[in-house]
């Protein structure tokens, strides 16, 4: 049974295109956005967060960078990690959607990152942030449909319909109760939605 426990935790896992998909992301030039001519793509994401050409260069468009996040510091369904950073507004706070993302991604199995992508945003950036640690599972079993859902990356999963709780489908699962139900009951199907 550990083939759909690997299966279900595998296919919950998402790619960096389903998380530029959630905020409607659309590719744009450091150079025509903020006139500055990103020589080193390369560069670590922080470095140029420190870069005091590349935050006059902001400045003179009337923008801000924000803290660099990364998702290792965060336990989601993330496939490949990955830096990012949002431009905003100089006006704006923390809580206002910024105007661009640059992300950032870790080269597999090594300890260097890719080059950086410059993203502007156009949809809710609460929606990039759900996307990361946000899933609905169903599991059917013997007729009846249990709906669980966790918004921090599967340590935890709610039931959705509780009236249908019992012994085997409890309310709260931690993710090591999943694994056990998913791998102590052969005959459960599970959807993702």
């Amino acid at each position: 049974m550990l083939d759909i426990e690997y299966n279900l935790f595998e296919s919950l896992a998402i790619f960096q295109d389903n998380l530029l998909q959630s905020i409607n992301a659309e590719l744009v030039s450091f150079k025509d956005i903020f006139d500055y001519d990103l020589i080193d793509k390369n560069i670590d994401l922080e470095l140029l967060s420190d870069n005091s050409k590349f935050i006059t260069a902001l400045q003179n468009k009337g923008m801000k960078v924000a803290t660099v996040e990364n998702t290792d510091d965060y336990e989601t369904f993330v496939k490949k990690s990955m830096k990012f950073m949002p431009i905003r507004q100089v006006d704006a706070n923390d809580l206002m959607n910024p105007k661009y993302i640059i992300i950032q991604n870790r080269i597999d199995n090594e300890d260097k990152w890719d080059e950086l992508r410059l993203y502007k945003v156009r949809d809710n950036i609460r929606k990039f942030y759900d996307t990361l640690s946000s899933k609905t599972i169903e599991l059917k079993y013997k007729g009846k449909n249990y709906i669980y859902t966790t918004s921090n990356s599967g340590n935890e999963w709610d039931l959705k319909n509780p009236n249908e709780a019992n012994d085997k489908f409890k309310t709260y699962l931690r993710k090591e109760d999943l694994k056990k139900l998913i791998n102590d009951t052969p005959d459960v199907k599970i959807t993702i939605i």
